[in-house]
């Protein structure tokens, strides 16, 4: 899998996550979400040693903490676009 086929399905998988959170009427919190993002950084590159990947392990540890903020950023447009109506 090259970098942009990584990058369109973290967009898949976080569309599908964050419908479900809005369909479960999960409630995130931006701070909860930016946590995360930093401790699946850290484990993915300091305990799954990525950090000796290079270049790949540094994306891979990269596009695991976007998941939870990217996941998180979604939701909270979705909320926002059905409490508009839309």
């Amino acid at each position: 899998m090259n970098f942009t086929q990584a990058v369109e399905e973290l967009d898949k998988q976080t569309d599908l996550e964050a419908r479900q959170w809005l369909q479960k009427a999960r409630r995130p919190d931006a701070f909860a979400a930016l946590g995360r993002s930093v401790s699946a950084f850290r484990k993915v590159y300091l305990s799954e040693k990525a950090c000796r990947e290079g270049v790949p392990g540094l994306f891979r540890a990269v596009q695991a903490g976007m998941f939870h903020f990217l996941t998180y950023a979604k939701h909270w447009e979705l909320e926002r676009g059905r409490a508009r109506g839309v």
